[in-house]
C-alpha cells in the first residue's frame, strides 16, 4: 500500500473498509498537488496494473477502470461527460430526442438502452460515441490542478468494458499536453479577466455561451454559462478574443460609482458577477427580476439594515458596495455584509433553479460555493 501524501491519510482510511469488503488488494491514495496524474498512470502502465482510478475535484467525481494497464471504461458526475451530451455534439442526435429518451428512463435501465430500443442510434454509433466519451473523461482529468485520488489495484467498480482505439500511453500523453494547455491558458486568462461581446464572427462552439453572457463580465463568474471542460472554455475565449467575437472589458467608471465607498473589490466583484449570471439565466427563462428585487424591498428579519437603499438594476446589476457601506468597516461588519450577501445569493439560486435548466442551475451553484470557500480562506 503507497500513500504519496500525508494530506491523503483520511481517504485512505476511508477506502480501507471498501478495499476489504470488495476484495481489492491494496490501494494508492494522494491529492493532485503532490502526485500529478501522469505520475499515477505512469506507475499503473509500468506494472501493468488493474483496478479503477476515482478522482474527486471539488464537487465532480470521476472513475477510470483500467485492466492490465489499459484504460477500459469510465464515467464522470459533471454534465458535460456524459453519453447524451457526446451525441448530442457530434450531431448523432437532436436535444429533443434525448429529452424524449431521458424520460423514459427508470430504474436499472441506462440512456443507450433506451435510444438503442428506440432505434434512435445503431450499436455502432452508440459504441463509438461510449469509446469517445471515455477517452475524454480521461483527457479532461488532466487538466484539474487540485483534488484527491484512490487508486483501488484489482478492483473494477464497473462490469462495463471496452476496446478503445487508442492505447492507453497515448491517451495520457494527450493529457499530459492537456494539463499544460491548460496551464497556458490559466496564466494569460486567469479568473478575473473581464470581457464582453464584440464584432467579429463567433466559433460554433462558443455561439450557445456568447448567447448567454449578455454585457460580459469576469471570466470567473461566466465560466458556469459554458458546457464543457475548462480547456475548451479558456481555448474557446482566446479565439474569441483573436476574432473580435470577445473584447477586453473597460472598467466602466460610472457617475455613481463616485459616491460609493472603496472597498477591497475580489469578492465583491465576484458576488456582483455571478448575480448578473444568475438574473441573465432567468431572463433568458422568461423570468424577469420582480422577485429577487421584491427580496431587497423586504428582507429577511436583521437584515434590513444591511439591503436598506440596495438596488437590483433590470440588468441584473447589484449594488454590493452600498451593502458594505450600510453595515460599517472592520472585520465584524464586513463578515456581516457578506453573510447577508450570502442570503440573497442562496434566494437567487433557489429562484433560478425552479426555472432554468439543472446543469446550469447546479454550475451557478458550484461557483457560488466557491466564493464561500475563497472568503473563508
Amino acid at each position: 500500500m503507497l500513500r504519496p501524501d500525508s494530506l491523503s491519510v483520511r481517504v485512505a482510511d476511508a477506502l480501507a473498509p471498501l478495499r476489504n469488503e470488495l476484495g481489492a488488494s491494496g490501494y494508492i491514495v494522494g491529492t493532485l498537488r503532490a502526485f500529478s496524474l501522469g505520475e499515477l498512470f505512469g506507475l499503473i502502465l509500468t506494472e501493468t496494473r488493474s483496478g479503477t482510478l476515482l478522482i474527486w475535484s471539488g464537487d465532480s467525481r470521476r472513475t477510470v477502470d483500467l485492466r492490465d494497464g489499459q484504460v477500459v471504461f469510465a464515467t464522470s458526475s459533471e454534465p458535460f461527460e456524459r453519453l447524451g451530451f457526446v451525441l448530442v455534439k457530434r450531431g448523432w442526435l437532436s436535444p429533443r430526442q434525448l429529452d424524449s429518451a431521458l424520460s423514459k428512463v427508470q430504474a436499472g435501465m441506462r440512456i443507450g438502452q433506451v435510444l438503442l430500443r428506440a432505434k434512435e442510434i445503431s450499436a455502432a454509433t452508440l459504441y463509438t460515441a461510449m469509446t469517445e466519451l471515455v477517452r475524454d473523461i480521461v483527457v479532461n482529468a488532466f487538466g484539474l490542478s487540485d483534488g484527491e485520488f484512490a487508486f483501488l489495484e484489482g478492483l473494477s467498480l464497473s462490469e462495463d468494458a471496452l476496446k478503445l482505439p487508442e492505447s492507453t500511453r497515448s491517451i495520457v500523453l494527450q493529457g499530459m499536453k492537456r494539463a499544460e494547455e491548460v496551464e497556458r491558458l490559466r496564466r494569460k486568462l486567469p479568473p478575473s479577466t473581464r470581457v464582453m461581446p464584440g464584432k467579429g464572427q463567433i466559433p460554433e462552439t462558443m455561439r450557445s455561451f456568447m448567447a448567454r453572457i449578455g454585457e460580459g463580465g469576469d471570466l470567473g463568474a461566466l465560466r458556469p454559462m459554458f458546457e464543457g471542460p475548462e480547456h475548451a472554455f479558456l481555448g474557446g475565449v482566446e479565439v474569441c478574443l483573436a476574432s473580435g467575437a470577445l473584447v477586453p472589458q473597460q472598467e466602466a467608471v460610472r457617475a455613481e460609482s463616485k459616491s460609493k465607498e472603496s472597498v477591497p473589490g475580489s469578492a465583491l466583484q465576484l458576488y456582483a458577477s455571478l448575480v448578473q449570471a444568475i438574473c441573465r439565466a432567468l431572463t433568458s427563462a422568461g423570468q424577469d427580476l420582480s422577485d429577487l428585487q421584491s427580496f431587497l424591498k423586504d428582507p429577511l428579519p436583521g437584515m434590513e439594515e444591511a439591503f436598506a437603499g440596495v438596488q437590483l438594476s433590470a440588468q441584473g446589476e447589484l449594488d454590493v458596495g452600498r451593502v458594505i457601506k450600510n453595515l460599517g468597516g472592520g472585520p465584524m461588519h464586513r463578515a456581516k455584509a457578506y453573510e447577508a450577501l450570502d442570503s440573497f445569493m442562496s434566494y437567487a439560486l433557489f429562484s433560478a433553479k425552479n426555472v432554468i435548466p439543472a446543469p446550469s442551475a447546479e454550475a451557478l451553484a458550484k461557483e457560488f460555493r466557491r466564493i464561500q470557500a475563497g472568503l473563508r480562506q
